[in-house]
C-alpha cells in the first residue's frame, strides 16, 4: 500500500523546513556570540596574568628600571628575549604597557625585607574585536588592567 501526502501535508513540511532554517541561523548566531564573549573573558584573564608575571619579574630585580624592555617582552611574548613576531596576546603592543617605579627615599624594613620601590604595571586601551559573521558588533575596550607590588 502506498500513501501519498496530500497537498496540506506537503505545505506543512515546507513550512517546518523554513522555520527550522530560520531558527538554526539564530541558534548558530547565539552560539557564536557566546563563544566570542567567552574569548573576551579569556583574553582579559590572560592580560591580568601577564601583568602579574611582569610585576613579579621587576620586583625581584635590584635595578628594575634597567629591565623594563625585558619585562615588556615577558608580558607580550612569554620570554624576556622577545622578538619581532611574538603574539602571545593578539593586539598587545609595547605602547599599551605602562610602567611606574616610585623609589622610596627611606628604605623600610618589613618582615626582614628591605622595601625599596613601589612598582606598578598597567595595560591601557586594549581592544578586543568581536568576530561574529554578518553582525557588526565592533569591539570592546578593556579598562586599565593594573598590578602593583613592592620591590625587595
Amino acid at each position: 500500500m502506498i500513501f501519498l501526502a496530500s497537498g496540506v501535508e506537503r505545505r506543512q513540511q515546507g513550512v517546518a523546513a523554513v522555520e527550522m532554517a530560520i531558527l538554526s541561523f539564530l541558534l548558530v548566531m547565539i552560539l557564536i556570540g557566546i563563544f566570542n564573549f567567552g574569548l573576551a573573558i579569556h583574553r582579559y584573564d590572560s592580560l591580568v596574568k601577564a601583568t602579574r608575571t611582569g610585576i613579579r619579574y621587576l620586583s625581584m630585580e635590584s635595578d628594575p628600571a634597567s629591565k623594563l624592555q625585558e619585562m615588556r617582552n615577558l608580558i607580550r611574548c612569554g620570554s624576556t628575549s622577545g622578538g619581532a613576531a611574538c603574539d602571545r596576546i593578539p593586539g598587545l603592543t609595547d605602547q599599551m604597557i605602562g610602567i611606574e617605579i616610585r623609589s622610596r627615599d627611606a628604605q623600610e624594613l618589613v618582615d626582614n625585607l628591605v622595601i625599596t620601590d613601589l612598582i606598578t604595571v598597567k595595560i591601557v586601551d586594549y581592544r578586543f574585536s568581536f568576530s561574529i559573521p554578518f553582525v557588526p558588533l565592533g569591539e570592546i575596550t578593556f579598562g586599565d588592567i593594573k598590578s602593583q607590588m613592592v620591590g625587595v
